[in-house]
């Protein structure tokens, strides 16, 4: 199957099993969420748009198939549709443990941090440990969510319909803090005008934007993860400057433009330091994953006998040659 891509020609190659599934599904049911700018959302006139539309459009014409998007439905409508099997896939989904038992995701096509927002007249809080006891507000069905839940229950969650009314909630005075993703978060603070509102703290949490096939289409993750690979990193990074990048309004006030403007660059500076940690810590973390395989390796192999105990000098584990050595 073919594409064309800025008038190169690249070639995806397919197993029979893809190929067969492609012919037997030409048009595949995809779940979005219709109110999350500047990913995904549907405009004023109906239409599908965002960053995330632009990756499923690319995708769309690697696999030569018809996607058929639901728009109609909320995201906690979506989530539950995919866990019926009433769609094929999602767009823009983050991995979760719970999501895990009805979905198969692919590699991020993107990552931005979650951050914790707040009334600027409140001080900065720094960290998710600052909000223990205090009402903080995100949105339905996010992998926020599950996430805070489970690690933090400490913090009392009050969930809202979408990213306006929470921080809507937090610019009243109604709720204490938000998390969420910065990009979103930060798109919806310039469309609302809440110029009170500002980025308060850092999260251990990212948005880890994938697509994900359900579980009964596992022909679909493999076809997904290779469009996703055959789309060339220049590509990619122009869809994330395009959408990430503040949008002069006509007759909004020079001041407001200007503190705007300082804001998404802020932004971007934040999400690019944070890619850059990240890929540092997956640096490290393969490192020590070569040096774990090579240490398991020769304690397997060597012909020196190796017994390792714990500090209670109870054996834990010994190699064959031990065995062969000693009999025992």
């Amino acid at each position: 199957i073919y594409g064309q891509e800025q008038g190169q020609e690249s070639k995806l190659h397919f197993t029979p099993a893809e190929q067969d599934w492609l012919q037997a599904h030409p048009v595949i049911r995809v779940g979005i969420d219709r109110d999350f700018a500047p990913y995904e959302w549907i405009d004023a006139e109906g239409n599908y748009v965002g960053l995330s539309a632009e990756y499923i459009a690319l995708v769309e014409q690697r696999l030569g198939v018809k996607f058929d998007i639901v728009k109609n439905k909320s995201w906690a409508e979506i989530i539950a549709m995919a866990q019926q099997g009433e769609l094929d896939m999602i767009s823009d989904v983050n991995k979760t443990p719970e999501r895990e038992r009805y979905l198969i995701f692919t590699e991020a096509y993107l990552t931005t941090p979650a951050i914790i927002i707040s009334d600027s007249n409140n001080g900065f809080i720094g960290a998710l440990d600052r909000l223990a006891g205090k009402q903080v507000t995100v949105e339905k069905g996010y992998f926020i969510q599950e996430l805070l839940m489970r690690d933090h229950p400490e913090i009392r969650l009050v969930p809202a319909k979408n990213v306006h009314d929470a921080l809507n909630m937090v610019s009243s005075g109604r709720v204490d803090a938000y998390i969420g993703d910065a990009a979103s978060a930060n798109y919806a603070v310039k469309r609302e005008g809440m110029l009170n509102l500002s980025f308060s703290g850092d999260t251990h949490y990212q948005s880890w934007h994938s697509m994900a096939a359900t579980k009964a289409n596992p022909e679909l993750a493999t076809l997904l993860a290779k469009a996703l690979a055959d789309i060339p990193q220049s590509e990619k990074a122009t869809i994330q400057n395009r959408w990430m990048s503040l949008k002069y309004e006509a007759g909004v006030k020079t001041q407001t433009v200007l503190l705007y403007a300082a804001a998404a660059l802020l932004l971007l500076v934040f999400i690019a330091g944070w890619n850059l940690r990240l890929r540092r810590e997956i640096s490290k973390r393969k490192q020590l994953e070569e040096k774990q395989l090579m240490a398991a390796s020769v304690f397997a192999n060597t012909q020196e006998g190796i017994l390792i105990t714990d500090a209670q000098q109870n054996i834990i584990d010994v190699n064959p040659a031990f065995s062969n050595i000693t009999g025992y």
